[in-house]
């Protein structure tokens, strides 16, 4: 069961596994980069609930907000992840999708770059690519999915 300990342990691991990934294909992040937070997935509504009392021990909830018909808690870390050059100090907590399954656990982090998101594939092609369908006129988003 997850707690504060394993949270950060697990952390590291994560951001250590995209690091070696983003690696792998020629990206390093640079520092000015920022990652704007982590995301931790919960399996079931009822292990999203736990979670938020676990989340409650070592961070402070900011907001829970209706999201495409599910809830997503934002946390403030009491304590930032730190990870090379990148200070993190917020965890996005979604409770899962209906008629979709998630293992617990990390899943993904957002960065803010300074490159417009169109120019990443062309940069990095070796990366594999999900363009958003429907871009927002605001916080533009572009997936690079790993194994």
């Amino acid at each position: 069961m997850l707690n504060k300990d394993s949270f950060y342990k697990d952390a590291i691991q994560f951001l250590k596994g995209v690091e070696s990934n983003f690696t792998l294909a020629g990206l390093n992040l640079p520092p000015h980069w920022h990652i704007d937070h982590l995301c931790y997935r919960s399996k079931s509504l009822e292990n999203y609930a736990q979670l938020k009392n676990i989340f409650s021990t070592f961070s402070e909830l900011t907001q829970e907000t209706l999201v495409n018909g599910r809830l997503i808690a934002t946390y403030e870390l009491h304590a930032p992840v730190f990870f090379n050059d990148h200070i993190i100090t917020w965890v996005e907590l979604p409770a899962p999708k209906v008629n979709t399954t998630y293992s617990e656990g990390f899943e993904h982090i957002e960065v803010v770059c300074d490159i417009p998101l169109t120019e990443l594939p062309k940069k990095f092609p070796s990366l594999k690519w999900q363009l958003n369908k429907n871009p927002k006129y605001y916080n533009d988003e572009i997936k690079i999915l790993f194994p």
